[in-house]
């Protein structure tokens, strides 16, 4: 059984490069953990089956292009839409092997510093779920604390992993 809960995007990577895990068990052992926990914190707006790559597992920012998964950069106005084209951010993902998991809330257009303006409701913290999550990085910080996928870049257009909400938080 994989601990995503402790699991760092370097120890994924290792387990990965030793053999001790596949990419396809990896990826599932994210998405139970994002299925036990989306509903209730709301971190996900769209999950990915399988993109064709076997690498550490990670999550965009739903105002990431990302060609032929649904991008609605947090508004219902874009519900629907499927980009044609990869931002470079998710060309780059993609030539590194990572496995996209899927996209993350966001304020709608990104208009905002938290997901209470998004159109599909906020996100919630993991430790706390009451309060709406009060950044518009929380969400992928509440998916990588939840146990939802070990890093994900840390804002729209640059690609630095984000730490989990709880070495920022000291739990």
């Amino acid at each position: 059984m994989i601990d995503t809960l402790r699991l760092t995007a370097g120890e994924a990577r290792a387990l990965l490069e030793r053999g001790d895990v596949s990419g396809a068990e990896l990826r599932a052992a994210y998405r139970k953990a994002i299925e036990t926990r989306n509903e209730e914190l709301n971190c996900f707006l769209t999950l990915v089956d399988g993109d064709g790559n076997d690498g550490v597992p990670i999550a965009l920012k739903d105002v990431i292009s990302t060609k032929g998964v649904r991008t609605t950069a947090g508004s219902k106005i874009l519900e629907d839409y499927v980009p044609v084209f990869d931002s470079t951010v998710a060309d780059r993902c993609k030539a590194a092997g990572l496995q996209l998991l899927g996209k993350t809330n966001t304020d709608e257009f990104a208009m905002g510093s938290s997901t209470e303006n998004s159109a599909y409701g906020p996100s919630r913290n993991p430790w706390d779920p009451t309060p709406a999550v009060r950044s518009n990085s929380r969400p992928r910080f509440a998916a990588t604390s939840a146990c939802a996928r070990p890093m994900a870049p840390s804002r729209g257009t640059e690609s630095s992993p984000s730490p989990p909400v709880s070495t920022r938080s000291g739990r």
